[in-house]
């Protein structure tokens, strides 16, 4: 049986394992690791794909900050990634039930934007499409052309000239929705 479920502590191992299968072992030095580096991903919006307790997917949402280099304020945002699915089921339609469920919550949490580094094509299906014409950098100014963004609700626009940076976490009442620790798996199919 495959279900989706909330990221367990004890997932960590063979998550890290799923990502370096799926990436590469190079996978740290990209952009997007440095928005995640000495931070934890938010536990509430961190799922994985299991059958019979082996990981096959993962999807993670982290704290981040969209800096306004002009005006000089800030915007909260999520930023999501990594999402892997092992290579024996990939194709399978699981990565998208993965996307799927997750941003569910985040719409549930009344998240008003996410942010990614990836592909219009495939995750344009899930409401993202190109922060261009406004130019927000990346740490290393690396992958700006496929960054995304996601947004729902009475958001602030995008600053025209902008920064991506990691953020120490959350601030307001973005939160107030946690899931417990025995709540039932999202999906069990």
């Amino acid at each position: 049986m495959i279900i989706i479920d909330q990221e367990h502590v004890l997932d960590a191992p063979q998550i890290e394992m799923l990502l370096d299968t799926t990436f590469g072992l190079g996978r740290k030095s990209k952009s997007s690791y440095s928005l995640r580096e000495n931070i934890d991903p938010i536990h509430d919006l961190s799922f994985v794909l299991r059958s019979n307790n082996v990981v096959l997917g993962t999807i993670r949402f982290w704290p981040a900050v969209i800096h306004d280099v002009l005006g000089g304020s800030d915007q909260q945002t999520l930023f999501l990634g990594p999402l892997a699915i092992h290579p024996d089921v990939q194709g399978t339609g699981y990565g998208k039930m993965l996307v799927d469920a997750a941003l569910a919550k985040v719409d549930e949490l009344s998240f008003s934007r996410v942010m990614l580094v990836g592909c219009t094509k495939y995750y344009g299906k899930f409401g993202f499409r190109s922060v261009k014409p406004k130019y927000i950098s990346l740490p290393g100014n690396r992958d700006a052309e496929r960054l995304l963004v996601r947004e729902n609700g009475s958001v602030r626009s995008l600053p025209s000239l902008g920064r991506l940076i990691a953020s120490d976490g959350l601030h307001g009442n973005c939160m107030d929705g946690r899931m417990s620790d025995n709540e039932q798996p999202l999906y069990v199919g």
